[in-house]
């Protein structure tokens, strides 16, 4: 029974990592517009970022948080916003969103009082949906 249990176990957990795709994401663009320079752009669009989406339970998690994932019907699309805290204390949303050209799109909501900043593009492995 013992042995049943763990190898049922070892399937669940197989079967959940194979869901997952793991993508590592390279910036090939970046709008600096809104930020006082180059380097504070960058601190909240570094060079190198990493996503893992499950598609089955329609997740993605970023930076150690997870949240909802919206799959468009044919697959060829997503979404996902991660919420954010600025060191003043103002919640803003990171918005992500992989376009079927193997780009992903980065940009952050604006709080009240507070430019408009640009976004960033990224490319990224495991995502070409043409």
């Amino acid at each position: 029974m013992k042995l049943i249990l763990t190898f049922l176990g070892i399937l669940f957990l197989n079967s959940n990592v194979a869901l997952s795709e793991y993508h590592s994401c390279e910036r090939t663009s970046l709008e600096t517009k809104g930020f006082t320079n180059k380097s504070a752009a960058e601190s909240w669009y570094p060079r190198r970022i990493s996503i893992t989406t499950n598609l089955e339970k329609k997740t993605a998690t970023m930076m150690d948080k997870e949240v909802d994932l919206w799959v468009r019907d044919d697959k060829r699309r997503m979404r996902a916003t991660f919420p954010r805290r600025m060191s003043e204390g103002f919640n803003i949303i990171h918005k992500v969103f992989f376009l079927p050209n193997g780009e992903v799109h980065s940009e952050m909501s604006s709080p009240g009082g507070f430019q408009r900043t640009g976004g960033a593009v990224y490319k990224c492995t495991n995502w070409e949906k043409k």
